[in-house]
């Protein structure tokens, strides 16, 4: 992951469409808990996914166009000791991603929304038990125009 190229295009979930991903890179010193995660390699690609997923739940007519992340991620991992030994063993951690969207909405009305879009991983040293939440929060909407 932190070979990323400056921008990336991906494909949209809409036919024909394509998403640009911009400064990725700065959540490559998070890589070790992106793969955590379990949902590829491709950060960029499955956030994409995972956006599109929110707005369009909410805009049906909405189209994602950019997605940038602004600045590196803050990840705080949650751990317990056991027995003599005192390994540390991670049940649980939290990736917080500053974005900033790109987004027409149904209407035709361009926004650029700023959004905490963060992962919050739950149980994770018990494996039948592991839960990967996802909470998109927009802190702020611009129309540019």
């Amino acid at each position: 992951m932190s070979d990323l190229p400056d921008l990336k295009q991906v494909p949209s979930s809409r036919d024909g469409q394509m998403i640009a991903l911009r400064g990725f890179r700065a959540a490559a010193d998070a890589e070790e808990v992106i793969r955590w995660m379990a949902r590829g390699s491709e950060l960029a690609d499955f956030i994409a996914g995972d956006v599109e997923g929110e707005l369009y739940g909410q805009d049906p007519g909405a189209q994602v166009y950019a997605i940038d992340c602004t600045d590196a991620p803050e990840v705080l991992t949650h751990a317990y000791t056991t027995g003599v030994s005192k390994q540390a063993i991670v049940h649980g951690f939290t990736i917080c991603l500053p974005l900033k969207v790109l987004v027409k909405s149904g209407d035709g009305t361009d926004w650029v929304l700023i959004v905490n879009h963060q992962y919050e991983g739950r149980d994770w040293d018990q494996p039948e038990r592991r839960k990967l939440v996802l909470n998109f929060s927009i802190s702020a909407a611009e129309n540019p125009v």
